[in-house]
């Protein structure tokens, strides 16, 4: 039997959340939502009910699961991102009655059963058979694809081993199939859909008597990414609005608008992966400036203290690009910062 393989293009993930819409499967988009975005085992999924995501007191969604896992008996906490919370959204709603025993995927055989796993595999292998998607796509995939794309956008392969459980760096390779072509990737400094084939950087040091200034600065040009965030850019129904939608079609605007029309429906043919989502990631970033002052050595003569330093520093503290609000926006976690650190070092 072949080993199933992570969905490795970001477009085929896209299709197959329009194709669960558009046909209206809130249950199948949910469970391929959080299967895609948890790495969890296709059996601790199943497993959720409803009382696990959802405070019915306070009638919000919790901010992560806690799960006892079926197979390595284990504890895990898992985030619920906005992506999850919107696809739990849209079951919740589209269901009758919801309780805290209900399971979150539930069979429409038998309600007080969930689905059995394999009818969560026949459910992603219909899914990848009618979108003919390639490689070997089965309920596994989704678990890989979560650290297959988490090691694509730059995230630390260590985090990733940790949050598999595996025992060294060389068995969540094997596990998340990383093929030549990916590392060729590397090599390139393409990194994947997000990377850049071009990236710089840039210091100047000065020093004046006791002080020193530091610039550092870094580029990256040459990349694109997809405005395709479900809860500001791709949005829906009764979702909130963000204020991109100021700028939506109405017969008045058909010349001038900058989003599409506004819907109560799924409004799926708005949100297909195309050049009118695209946009490039060109941008320059003051990466850091530090200025330094060396308090004369001649205060510490005939003391065991050699010389002190007083430094200011700031990181991340401006970006230039066209589309810097695109590139500095987080929704559903936290914010991008500017830090500050003030200190003072000393050699004895």
């Amino acid at each position: 039997m072949a080993t199933s393989e992570p969905i490795r293009n970001t477009n085929d993930i896209q299709r197959i959340k329009q194709y669960l819409l558009m046909r209206k499967r809130w249950r199948d988009y949910a469970l391929i939502t959080m299967g895609l975005n948890t790495a969890l085992r296709i059996s601790d999924l199943l497993s959720l009910k409803w009382g696990d995501v959802f405070n019915f007191h306070k009638s919000a969604f919790h901010q992560h699961i806690y799960l006892y896992e079926r197979k390595t008996h284990k504890c895990n906490i898992v985030l619920l991102n906005t992506c999850i919370i919107e696809a739990l959204k849209l079951l919740k709603a589209n269901l009758s009655d919801v309780k805290e025993s209900d399971y979150l995927f539930q069979s429409r055989l038998k309600s007080s059963r969930p689905i059995h796993r394999s009818r969560a595999y026949s459910i992603i292998r219909e899914i990848a058979d009618n979108l003919q998607l390639e490689g070997t796509i089965s309920c596994h995939s989704l678990r890989k694809s979560f650290g297959y794309h988490a090691w694509k956008t730059g995230h630390s392969p260590a985090v990733i081993m940790e949050i598999y459980n595996h025992s060294s760096l060389n068995v969540t390779r094997r596990y998340l199939s990383i093929n030549q072509d990916d590392k060729d990737q590397v090599y390139l400094a393409r990194g994947g859909w997000y990377g850049a084939p071009l990236a710089l950087g840039i210091n100047l040091t000065a020093k004046w008597k006791g002080l020193t200034f530091f610039v550092l600065g870094t580029g990256e040009f040459g990349g694109h990414a997809m405005k395709n965030n479900e809860s500001y850019y791709w949005i829906s129904g009764e979702d909130k609005y963000s204020a991109v939608v100021r700028g939506r079609w109405t017969p008045e605007t058909a010349a001038t608008a900058t989003y599409p029309r506004l819907t109560t429906e799924s409004g799926t043919n708005n949100f297909y992966s195309s050049d009118f989502w695209m946009y490039k990631t060109d941008a320059f970033r003051l990466a850091k400036i530090q200025v330094t002052y060396d308090l004369p050595s001649k205060w510490f003569k005939n003391s065991f203290v050699h010389g002190v330093s007083a430094y200011i520093s700031g990181s991340d503290l401006l970006t230039i690009s066209k589309e810097r609000k695109a590139l500095e926006l987080n929704v559903g976690s936290s914010p991008q910062c500017r830090f500050y650190n003030l200190g003072v070092t000393a050699t004895f």
